[in-house]
């Protein structure tokens, strides 16, 4: 607004925008919420009172209407109460909003429509509450389906499946669902489950993204049992979208791009999704965490699976207690021990590195708390897959053991038994014997050397086609 408005407060314009346009934007009807020019003016009349031809001709409507003959009463109604609950904000005088309303309009009029047209989003929750809701109220219990992590992610294959069997393109996945974290100081540790409100839920999923939310989503303990409640971040005038941060990563690119976000608070992300894969946040995992030294973990595990003081203490730091590692083999322990290790180094490199980025201007991005803060929220989502990962891998087991028993022709156990002990199950890898190593790289006619000097006769003598072999003195 700092373009066309005289005002120049800029704490004015985010006022504007947030306490005004937006939720006058959600309140006129569809048809014509997404032409800025019937929003302003909207807002203009109900600030002004149109006595003479003369101001008719200057606030009306490119069709000669005003919007008291464009909207019906109950939308300009909603737009009054809207400014008489923003006119109680000290920094945000009528005479004010009227200035910005007015400039916006004309600048509305003197350029094509297409220029100002708002992208529609869709309406979420508004308050309706004539006297606002004053920061840290309760505003709701987020209800639905619980899944576990493994279950969660069949059902988003099946679905992802059964698109691609009847040619549907591509979408973002629903973003209704939300985890529900368990705290790291609970006596089991931590662990994650999905919430699926679609079939069984209440309006809180029904909240919009925002990436400058006015609500915030708290894990709680009621009566024994955690919740997810919703509450207010700051103080809401009647007319607000009630918003909250999806707080979503995604690893895929493409994902990220096409997740635009069109919430229109000033601090817009411009994607309603965290991109795994950008810039400093995957700097070190992509240099020192490659594949081979993943699988190095792994064999390292498997080979030394006795867990050590610091290893214990690494899974106590990181809430791995009973809830993701009762009845989990020795090895697959020590890998997690292993990978929070690493977890650990990347936040401590990372938190370096953001203290050293710069925009620009050469300014400095972050301070020590804002550079302690976006690596920790790193170390959070590593930890979050790692958990996801383990519950996989605890189904995975579990069936396997079943299917074991029922080929035996005793009764199978559960599918998927929580309680199941699989400490007997051995590692997926060990280390090779120095025959086996031999055997591998030169004995056999398979060997990797065998098999390598083949390809390079074949490729001297190329027209030949008889199959070169080379024989194992």
């Amino acid at each position: 607004f700092s373009i066309a408005a005289k005002i120049d407060d800029k704490n004015s314009h985010k006022v504007f925008l947030c306490k005004i346009l937006l939720p006058v934007i959600n309140v006129v009807e569809d048809d014509r919420a997404h032409e800025l020019l019937y929003v302003t003016n909207s807002i203009i009349v109900a600030l002004y009172d149109i006595q003479t031809e003369e101001e008719r001709v200057k606030w009306s409507l490119p069709n000669g209407l005003l919007p008291a003959e464009v909207f019906s009463p109950d939308v300009l109604e909603e737009v009054r109460q809207i400014i008489k609950a923003a006119a109680k904000s000290p920094i945000l005088t009528l005479s004010a909003m009227f200035e910005m309303s007015k400039h916006l309009f004309v600048t509305c009029k003197l350029w094509p429509a297409a220029f100002f047209r708002i992208h529609p989003k869709g309406v979420g929750v508004r308050c309706y509450e004539k006297q606002g809701l004053k920061a840290g109220t309760f505003v709701v219990e987020y209800m639905g389906e619980l899944y576990p992590p493994w279950r969660w992610f069949e059902k988003q294959d099946a679905i992802k499946n059964a698109q691609r069997k009847l040619n549907f393109k591509p979408v973002l996945p629903d973003f209704y669902n939300i985890m529900l974290e368990r705290h790291n100081d609970d006596p089991d540790g931590y662990d994650v489950v999905f919430v699926d409100p679609i079939v069984r839920g209440n309006y809180a999923s029904r909240l919009c993204h925002s990436c400058d939310p006015n609500c915030a989503t708290v894990v709680m303990a009621v009566n024994g049992k955690f919740v997810i409640a919703l509450y207010t971040l700051r103080d809401l005038t009647f007319g607000e979208e009630l918003t909250f941060d999806y707080s979503s990563v995604t690893e895929d690119e493409n994902e990220f791009r096409a997740a635009v976000c069109l919430c229109g608070s000033p601090k817009c992300r411009g994607s309603f999704l965290y991109y795994a894969g950008l810039g400093a946040f995957a700097d070190v995992i992509e240099k020192e965490h490659t594949f081979l030294e993943r699988c190095a973990i792994l064999v390292k595990s498997a080979s030394e699976c006795a867990l050590g003081p610091e290893d214990q203490d690494i899974l106590e730091r990181n809430g791995m207690k009973s809830s993701v590692l009762k009845g989990m083999p020795d090895w697959l322990i020590k890998w997690v021990a292993n990978i929070l290790q690493f977890v650990e180094y990347e936040k401590k490199t990372l938190t370096e590195k953001f203290l050293e980025q710069k925009n620009a201007s050469g300014a400095l991005l972050y301070d020590n708390q804002g550079a302690e803060l976006e690596a920790r929220g790193v170390l959070e989502n590593r930890r979050q897959n790692i958990v996801i990962t383990l519950n996989k891998i605890r189904n995975f087991l579990s069936y396997t053991i079943g299917n074991e028993v029922k080929s035996k022709g005793k009764k199978p156990t559960s599918v998927f038994d929580p309680r199941a002990d699989m400490r007997l199950r051995g590692p997926p890898v060990r280390n090779l014997s120095e025959q086996e190593v031999a055997n591998m790289l030169w004995n056999f006619n398979d060997s990797r050397i065998i098999s390598g000097l083949e390809i390079m006769l074949k490729a001297a003598n190329p027209t030949s086609t008889k199959r070169t072999t080379v024989a194992v003195a």
